[in-house]
């Protein structure tokens, strides 16, 4: 039939025929495949005869490969990543629809305008085939296509393993959308994908756990704050210990973290201090023939898994897997605490004797003899940092870091300016926690009545030194809000019988309350204290907050049991 090699019409009906290659006709047991296509109807024959066509092309395709074996170097690959089996799928996919097009491009020829217009609705093809069949036709599963498929590529995926069953389905609905079924919902990804669309790139080759994990590590080095980096570093850890660094990243299930999860309930407290050089199982061994029932928090293990979670969301993002092993609702509900408990603060006679201790009121000095009644009243940074952080609500490393000229002035507003570089973009050591902590805050009016701009212009004469709080060293990590911290809780034990449960932090949740007490809107809050909105959309609308208002808004902020007059500059007796 002119325009169609393999169609031909016997009486009234269709029938599809097509000649066996001589080498091939053993394998297919045939010399040539003749098939009904049980119509009589030209327009349906034209689009049976191309899905016969694409199914026995691929048929001869394989057995050629079967007779060419060392013509083509066969890739064994037990386990593949889900972005890898949807490239695959794609590939195929728009193989075989350019196939089509060809076909129809090159037949169509010599036809006549009206058959032409048929075509056009023939482009949907293979929905006899692929939406479950007719009398005629039976529906397919995808495994014809896809076993033809890496024999043509000389891959070789284990009939049983399950990326099998998995390149399985997404051949399946890659048939799905050749027949042109509803695959909006069925399969977004299918959308932007034709004859001749770019087959996407291969994706990175699986990686092997460590690596990918020494990977995530140095990321997050460079990326976010050394507390964050940090935070992860115990649980990529223990990932490493029971999951195994020469494990295939893209072959972790959800029984591997079932198994994860199961040795972080078990991991004794604080093991690789109690339990130095051992790993996780063997620590957890060690600490049940110890009869050691000190095992992780409910918190630390809520922390533990929080962060497991984000470090395969970091491998689902680089596509390394195509879904995270450990996003179960089952998994996350094992570690999620039943009762948040509140975060502690000082009570208000606490926070009196804090600013009354002899570092506040006169000591010896505020060295070693802070805590010894004296007649001299130093005023650095042992002094300040905790004041800024109750009335600035600044984070202790905030403080701690200042530089002098940090210090800063606008419209006759002193206002401190929390940043990580300087006026001429000079580069600091200074860290901040995440964007948000970059802001201009007013300096409070109590500060001020105190005598902290005074302090400041004092400093300023400090040729040798541009910090602020020149006495205030970094510890091993860098940061200067270890070594205070670690001063801050022995300066609580001093100063109490019986150690509050408060820390240093909890400066900025008594500033968080003072700024609701006060109604201050939660923009305004945000912008004062650093803190990251749930909504940052509207971040990106108009100019924010200016200086005067934030002034007017940290002005109210105020702790009306605690008594400062101690603290306020004295002249012949009197508070000034």
């Amino acid at each position: 039939m002119p325009g169609y090699s393999r169609l031909f019409r016997r009486g009234a009906t269709y029938y599809f025929r097509v000649g066996v290659p001589t080498a091939l006709r053993k394998a297919i047991g045939k010399t040539e495949i003749i098939k009904s296509l049980r119509t009589t109807d030209f327009a349906e024959a034209k689009r049976f005869v191309a899905i016969e066509s694409a199914h026995v092309d691929a048929r001869f395709a394989c057995e050629w490969n079967k007779l060419n074996p060392v013509s083509r170097s066969k890739t064994t690959l037990a386990s593949l990543s889900e972005a890898e089996i949807h490239r695959l799928a794609v590939e195929w996919f728009i193989d075989l629809e350019k196939l089509s097009e060809d076909w129809w491009a090159m037949s169509g020829s010599s036809l006549e305008r009206d058959e032409i217009s048929e075509m056009v609705s023939d482009l949907r093809t293979d929905e006899v085939v692929f939406s479950g069949g007719n009398d005629h036709y039976r529906g397919d599963d995808g495994s014809g296509d896809l076993d033809s498929f890496l024999a043509e590529r000389g891959i070789d995926v284990p009939e049983k393993s399950l990326s099998y069953q998995k390149l399985r389905e997404a051949f399946r609905r890659a048939v799905d959308r050749l027949g042109g079924q509803s695959f909006v919902a069925h399969d977004p990804q299918w959308r932007d994908f034709f004859a001749h669309s770019t087959p996407p790139k291969p994706v990175q080759k699986s990686l092997k756990l460590g690596e990918f994990l020494a990977g995530f590590l140095k990321f997050i080095k460079e990326n976010r704050s050394e507390t964050t980096f940090t935070t992860y570093q115990t649980p990529v850890r223990i990932m490493a210990d029971v999951l195994g660094n020469e494990t295939q990243l893209a072959a972790i299930t959800k029984n591997d973290i079932e198994r994860l999860c199961e040795a972080l309930k078990n991991r004794p407290k604080n093991a690789q201090q109690r339990y130095p050089g051992l790993t996780t199982q063997e620590a957890i061994v060690k600490a049940e023939n110890m009869a050691d029932t000190k095992k992780l928090g409910e918190k630390a293990l809520e922390n533990y898994f929080r962060n497991i979670l984000a470090v395969f969301n970091y491998a689902v993002d680089e596509k390394f897997i195509g879904q995270n092993p450990a996003s179960f609702r089952t998994l996350r509900e094992q570690f999620r605490c039943k009762k948040k408990a509140k975060k502690a603060k000082f009570t208000n006679d606490e926070l009196n004797a804090i600013f009354h201790a002899p570092l506040f009121t006169g000591c010896i000095d505020d060295e070693r003899c802070y805590a010894k009644p004296g007649t001299n009243t130093p005023r650095r940074g042992r002094f300040w940092v905790p004041l800024l952080a109750l009335f600035q609500g600044v984070r202790c490393n905030e403080a701690c870091q200042l530089y002098t000229e940090d210090v800063k002035e606008i419209d006759n507003i002193p206002y401190l300016a929390i940043r990580t570089d300087l006026d001429e973009d000079e580069i600091t050591d200074k860290r901040l926690k995440n964007k948000s902590s970059i802001r201009n805050v007013p300096i409070h009016p109590t500060l001020i009545q105190i005598g902290f701009l005074d302090f400041v212009a004092s400093r300023r004469f400090d040729a040798k030194s541009p910090r602020l709080f020149k006495e205030l060293n970094a510890g091993k990590t860098g940061r200067y809000s270890n070594p205070f911290s670690k001063w801050f809780g022995g300066f609580l034990a001093s100063t109490f019988e019986k150690k509050p449960k408060a820390t240093f932090h909890s400066f900025r949740h008594h500033f968080r309350d003072a700024l609701r007490d006060a109604r201050i809107s939660d923009e305004n809050a945000e912008a004062l204290g650093g803190w990251v909105g749930e909504d940052e959309e509207h971040r990106h609308y108009g100019d924010g907050p200016n200086l005067r208002m934030l002034l007017e808004d940290l002005s109210k902020v105020a702790y009306p049991e605690l008594d400062l007059r101690c603290l306020y500059p004295r002249e012949k007796g009197k508070v000034i």
